[in-house]
């Protein structure tokens, strides 16, 4: 079950990142993929209502298999490094609504390109014991450099030694993504 996130501080929203964590489970493994799910939420900046989606596509081909989509009030406000906390519980209700579970979910967020490792597509991951990735449009934390303006160029981002994500540029000369 998906916490509310109703009436916490930030100091209690750390300590939840911190204490999900450690059910984080980042090691490569082999992975049959035919079913992929993207998620996002759409909003109106100063309004607690959004908007959640969650879309199946067949793989590879990208064919639209089913789809959910979810208004809800958000209870936890905007703060940078705390998104899974307003984000969570409304695709959390739109994933209950999907007729089946893919094989990888991607979400608009980071996963552990975060500076507690837990952004938004880690915590959903946890939560739901899903395997996940995070696809942000902006680096929250670590560097890159060096990444070409070729199609499907990527270089690692890497924070204290640590290879956190990857920059992926997926047209040419386009800013990256940021995948993890």
């Amino acid at each position: 079950m998906i916490p509310e996130y109703t009436d916490i501080t930030v100091a209690d929203a750390r300590l939840i990142q911190n204490q999900l964590r450690s059910r984080l489970d980042i090691a490569e493994r082999e992975l049959s993929v035919s079913v992929i799910a993207g998620a996002d939420i759409s909003l109106n900046l100063y309004s607690p209502v959004v908007y959640a989606g969650i879309i199946l596509l067949s793989f590879p081909s990208l064919q639209p298999i089913a789809y959910a989509l979810v208004k809800a009030e958000v209870h936890f406000p905007y703060i940078p490094g705390y998104l899974a906390f307003r984000e969570v519980p409304p695709l959390a209700e739109a994933w209950e609504m999907i007729p089946h579970k893919p094989d990888v979910l991607i979400v608009d967020g980071h996963g552990i390109a975060h500076p507690r490792r837990m952004g938004i597509a880690a915590h959903i991951g946890v939560l739901l014991e899903q395997t996940t990735m995070g696809c942000a449009k902006k680096i929250l934390c670590g560097s890159y450099e060096g990444l070409p303006d070729t199609l499907h160029s990527y270089v690692p981002i890497t924070e204290s030694g640590e290879t956190i994500g990857y920059a992926f540029r997926s047209k040419a000369r386009t800013a990256p993504v940021f995948v993890s």
